[in-house]
């Protein structure tokens, strides 16, 4: 996870959590690796081998007493940690 700001703890154990999400979404093989980086403007970071662009926006919580946008229509979602019961991407990989 690239940030331009050294990362604050919270920072670092929410690159923690997307990983997580991400082994959830991968098949048993791939290896998925974060870790906090620290570039800032105008500096660059190259990918180095083996390493691929993610990319996942962090939303601040909505305060209880903000206005809720309509609720989301779930269309090709998978199961995750919070959605058990939706179905398992490795259930439609075909071996072959």
């Amino acid at each position: 996870m690239i940030f331009d700001h050294t990362p604050t703890e919270d920072e670092v154990e929410s690159c923690s959590l997307v990983e997580t999400y991400l082994l959830a979404d991968m098949a048993p093989d791939v290896v998925v690796e974060l870790t906090p980086a620290c570039v800032t403007p105008p500096g660059t970071r190259d990918l180095l081998p083996g390493e691929e662009w993610v990319y996942l926006r962090k939303e601040s919580p909505v305060p209880d007493d903000a206005a809720r946008p309509e609720p989301l229509i779930l269309i090709g979602y998978w199961r995750g940690p919070g959605a058990p019961e939706l179905p398992d991407p490795h259930d439609f990989v075909d071996p072959s």
